[in-house]
């Protein structure tokens, strides 16, 4: 016999789903909040205002002063650095069951989105010709300014998909990227690209089973026309490469111990910046000259680094992460947080955030907090951030400016 809790319970599943299916096509447009009391951080380098935030939003990419960023499936776009968001549109499960579409319907619905404060895709890729590519369970394109979004290439279950702003794009509009796969030891590794203004997919070079364990990123060096390829995590393991050939020949600039660990890469015309991924005995801001052929240790942090950024005028700028179950956690106890270090010369070095951790359980163990930067151009005039598993700014992107007095 049917109850009426029961039936009530169908009722109000029932609503929601017709609520779900009528507002679906309801998107935010956000605009920035602005503090009311914002007290600059000042030194006698530089003055750094805070300028405002956006809840629920992540940055994801920046290419010719326009910002891009994601929440669930929805991609929104910025022509005024910030201040306001205008949603270009989603994309959508390729071939779902009808179940699998009412699900999708309510998940997408702006109630319940507010309320499960699902994170996008970080991996959002605008190539020149204004096409827009989506990383994710498929790889996604769009040739109508993000309005519709259709499935290009199949991500086979034994292909792996790139750690967050892993990939990178050539002049030539080919993108690249390699595989972050965590697995058991050992295992091939493979490089993927992407060409024909994204619609074409293939495997572009293998690495060897044991020779590394994975790829952090891939960086295109325009300096050079160069292609700059980072993977970990060990010691043997950990190197940076180089292709001048599109993959055809690897070459290798440095590697075998914890300060080649290298998860993002800054590119400049006479140096290459990182904050090594050194989870071992601590991680240093490292930098290689090319007049003189040495890398160069310029400051110790401590915590690991996964994300940096440049911004227009040239500010150099790193996250830590704090790792609770990490060697170097358990040997020498860093403050549970994540910080932002700037510099605008590349020697001296500040830290300007420090945001405590907010402690949880993903589907990977425990959470690490960080901070996000938006990968693409060094275009950007201020500072875009969104920070993970914190206890205040959590998952919003933030926005400061930064002044020079030098």
């Amino acid at each position: 016999m049917v109850t009426i809790s029961a039936i009530v319970i169908s009722l109000i599943v029932i609503t929601i789903m017709l609520l779900a299916i009528k507002f679906n096509s309801i998107f935010r447009n956000p605009r920035i909040k602005i503090h009311k009391e914002n007290r600059p951080l000042a030194n006698e380098a530089f003055r750094i205002i805070h300028t405002g935030f956006v809840d629920r939003l992540e940055v994801s990419f920046v290419k010719n002063s326009e910002l891009y960023a994601s929440e669930d499936h929805f991609v929104y776009k910025s022509s005024d650095m910030g201040m306001t968001f205008r949603c270009l549109g989603h994309f959508n499960k390729v071939n779902p069951s009808f179940i699998k579409k009412i699900k999708d319907k309510i998940a997408r619905n702006p109630v319940v989105r507010r309320i499960r404060k699902t994170r996008g895709t970080p991996n959002i890729v605008v190539l020149n010709s204004g096409t827009i590519i989506i990383i994710y369970d498929h790889i996604y394109r769009s040739d109508d300014n993000g309005k519709s979004f259709h499935p290009v290439f199949t991500v086979p279950k034994e292909y792996y998909g790139p750690l967050t702003h892993g990939y990178t794009i050539c002049k030539n509009g080919n993108i690249y990227f390699g595989e972050y796969n965590c697995n058991k030891r050992p295992h091939i590794i493979k490089v993927l690209k992407g060409s024909d203004d994204g619609r074409n997919w293939s495997v572009c070079f293998t690495f060897e089973k044991g020779k590394i364990f994975h790829i952090h990123s891939i960086t295109y060096d325009e300096f050079r026309d160069r292609l700059w390829i980072c993977t970990g995590d060990r010691d043997n393991e950990s190197y940076l490469f180089y292709t001048d050939n599109d993959f055809k020949n690897l070459s290798l600039l440095g590697g075998g111990d914890q300060d080649w660990r290298i998860c993002s890469l800054i590119i400049t015309k006479d140096f290459l910046y990182w904050c090594s991924d050194n989870d071992v005995s601590g991680s240093s801001i490292c930098r290689w000259s090319f007049e003189n052929r040495l890398r160069e240790k310029l400051i110790f942090i401590g915590k690991p680094s996964y994300h940096s950024t440049c911004l227009k005028d040239g500010t150099l700028v790193f996250s830590t992460t704090y790792e609770p179950d990490s060697q170097y956690t358990k040997k020498f106890a860093p403050k549970p947080s994540t910080e932002i270090w700037i510099s605008k010369n590349g020697l001296d070095w500040f830290k300007i955030i420090d945001l405590d951790y907010k402690e949880s359980v993903t589907p990977y163990g425990k959470s690490r907090p960080q901070i996000v930067f938006p990968a693409g151009d060094h275009s950007a005039t201020h500072l875009f951030f969104t920070p993970w598993h914190t206890t205040m700014d959590n998952f919003s992107i933030q926005r400061y400016f930064i002044e020079w007095k030098y």
